[in-house]
């Protein structure tokens, strides 16, 4: 397994229960330090929120995973930085590639944003792709906000599952750089070994003028390890990443602020050994401006995000799959008086994707999607312990018509240590350009045997309805000195679920064809509960639990979900030696076996890690970080009789660090 975080917020677990009988329940616990609790409960998540929520106040569960996490757990991408949170789970996506799945829902179902801004929606327009994870060169990372749950009503389609918001470092105000070297050897299996260098500055340029930039360099080879005569196979791809990003604010006047963003990267994929799979180009240009209008924040954004993916093939030629979305928005934010805190916006958007191939290919198409949309939500404080979050979001797409995605949530603080959060809220998710259009076609081809091929052709239809889902949360936050935690419970209905059904199979020869038609499953389930757990022992040593268990099921079969397991958890131990500048943290992560395929036949056994990391201070300068991850090189695919598994072995990965 790739390294993965050793720190989620305790103290932020909202919850959902659903009106129907909850026949699985799931707890999950993360321990955190009661010292920070307090500070991250009035964290403000207003990127995320688009408003001046805290934590504590948010309508929703909440999560945030800071700078200081994702260094001492040695995360290489978003996703190994926080699926140790209740709720968060890495779910396969084909190809020696995963996603991000919250509380069960497709991996297309979360939306990922940069400082509030939307990137390339390639997990669900481009095939078994996991592209939307090296955005952002990690040590340019300032925290990960993490909403789980439905927020349609603020971001609209996309936001099904959830929001993943990563906010970037920003000037403090005077001249510091980061500098990191990693080096890290594979003990297993073939391939895995990996360097990154990364490199980050941020300062004034003059009085109102303020300047940040990073660059990363990270190459990782190929992994493979083999298992059962290569019937059973645990593998990763190969990256070559470049990735850059430049952030440059001017203070117009006291309230007026003008903001340009530039964030480009180019990655090489390539399978195991080394041959050439994808060529991925990312750009992100941004322009905000923010002021103020009486007693309300105003900001205005102009954006449009770039991924350009290519796959070369063998004899000298390509196919492009080119995505790029334009959105203008205008949110506003503020204290209607004191008892209301109102947030509403406007936006509009333009999403295309491009298909073509060299030589030309029956599959090569071209489409767009436009929407337009409007939303208002209102926090109402109705006494000093009780509040309730009201809202909805209009939307009005050019393919599918229009949506309103309401939410309603209360908070009750009950005690100085109890407090319950409990809410309803809706979501919706368009099809992708491809899905939903019947000019499209995709085929891919791989040997299955002995002088054998496979070849899965999938069709587009336009006659597809968007996916919805309805949500009810339940859920209860507890702190009370060295301990704090809670739970969460959840129940999603999702209907006109996107799925894939094989319509024809035939044989020619040595090449089997298999032909699959994207289609509206009508109803699925997912519910559970997930909570979290902290207990400090001393000023030098707290551990933090989580315990997720999920029901999952396509009502009209009651087969398990693909690709989800029921039971998952992690406990972290960390320690510190102030004596010694030094701080330690031992991980035990665990998944539970879950199905690859709908009829429930193709299990993908259960497995646990362990992950090491130790980092000494030198010098308020400089550090160094010693971590051994999957410690005990355990992986699924060696108990899979016939499969193949998204994971590595064994890593051992020294870091040096410098601040100046």
């Amino acid at each position: 397994m790739k390294p993965l975080l050793k720190n989620s917020l305790a103290t932020a677990v909202t919850a959902a229960l659903s009106t129907c009988s909850l026949s699985a329940i799931t707890f999950s616990g993360a321990l955190q330090a009661a010292q920070n609790s307090a500070e991250q409960q009035q964290t403000l998540i207003v990127a995320a929120s688009k408003s001046q929520a805290t934590v504590a106040d948010f309508a929703g569960t909440v999560s945030i995973v800071t700078a200081q996490d994702i260094q001492l757990s040695g995360a290489g991408n978003i996703l190994e930085a926080i699926e140790t949170l209740p709720g968060i789970s890495a779910s396969r996506t084909g190809s020696g590639r995963s996603g991000i799945s919250i509380r069960g829902m497709e991996t297309n179902h979360t939306l990922i944003l940069v400082d509030g801004r939307r990137v390339s929606d390639t997990d669900t327009n481009v095939p078994f792709s996991d592209y939307q994870f090296n955005w952002v060169p990690m040590a340019q990372i300032e925290r990960i906000e993490v909403i789980r749950g439905p927020v349609s009503n603020l971001y609209g389609s996309a936001a099904l599952g959830g929001v993943i918001n990563i906010i970037t470092k920003k000037s403090s105000g005077v001249w510091s750089s980061d500098v990191s070297v990693r080096q890290g050897w594979m003990t297993s299996g073939e391939g895995g070994d990996e360097t990154v260098l990364t490199v980050a500055a941020a300062g004034p340029l003059t009085e109102r003028v303020d300047l940040s930039l990073s660059l990363e360099k990270r190459d990782q080879d190929a992994y493979r390890e083999l298992f059962k005569d290569g019937d059973s196979s645990a593998s990763v791809q190969g990256k070559e990443i470049l990735n850059g990003t430049v952030n440059l604010t001017a203070e117009l006047s006291d309230t007026d602020q003008l903001g340009l963003s530039l964030i480009a990267g180019e990655e090489d994929r390539f399978a195991f050994p080394k041959t050439p799979d994808y060529q991925i180009d990312r750009l992100q240009s941004a322009l905000d401006y923010t002021t103020q209008v009486g007693e309300f924040a105003l900001t205005g954004r102009l954006y449009r995000s770039e991924t350009d993916n290519r796959l070369p093939n063998s004899r000298g030629g390509y196919r492009n799959r080119d995505l790029t979305e334009d959105v203008v928005n205008l949110d506003i934010s503020g204290e209607l008086n004191e008892h209301h805190h109102l947030t509403a916006g406007i936006e509009y958007s333009r999403e295309e994707y491009v298909q073509q191939s060299n030589p030309a290919a029956d599959g090569d198409f071209a489409d767009e999607f436009r929407s337009s949309s409007l939303f208002l939500q209102d926090r109402t404080e109705l006494s000093d312990d009780l509040s309730v979050t009201w809202g909805a979001r209009y939307d009005d797409h050019q393919r599918f018509g229009s949506q309103v995605s309401p939410k309603l949530y209360l908070n009750w603080v009950v005690n100085d240590n109890w407090q319950l959060k409990t809410g309803y809220g809706e979501g919706f998710k368009a099809p992708a350009v491809r899905e939903a259009s019947s000019e499209y076609r995709f085929s891919y081809s791989y040997p299955n045997g002995p002088g054998t091929m496979l070849n899965n052709v999938f069709l587009g239809n336009s006659n597809l309805k968007p996916e919805t889902n309805r949500t009810l949360e339940l859920g209860a936050l507890y702190n009370n000195g060295a301990l704090s935690g809670g739970f969460t419970l959840f129940n999603n209905d999702v209907d006109n679920l996107i799925s894939t059904d094989l319509v024809s199979s035939s044989t020619s020869g040595n090449i089997t064809t298999r032909t699959s038609e994207y289609r509206n499953v009508a109803n699925a389930r997912i519910r559970g509960v997930e909570g979290e757990l902290a207990y400090v022992f001393s000023d030098s040593l707290d551990a933090r639990l989580n315990l997720t268990l999920t029901d999952h099921e396509d009502e009209a079969t009651g087969n398990w979900l693909t690709n989800r397991a029921r039971l998952e958890s992690s406990l972290v131990l960390t320690h510190s030696m102030a004596v010694w500048d030094l701080k330690s943290q031992l991980s035990w992560n665990y998944t539970g076996k879950q199905y690859e395929d709908a009829a429930n036949t193709d299990e993908t056994p259960a497995v646990h890690t362990i992950d090491l990391s130790l980092r000494k201070a030198f010098s308020p300068q400089w550090a160094a970080q010693l971590g051994v991850y999957n410690l005990f090189d355990q992986l699924a695919a060696e108990d899979d009789d016939n499969g193949s598994s998204s994971e590595s072995g064994r890593l051992v990965a020294l870091t040096l660090h410098g601040s100046f």
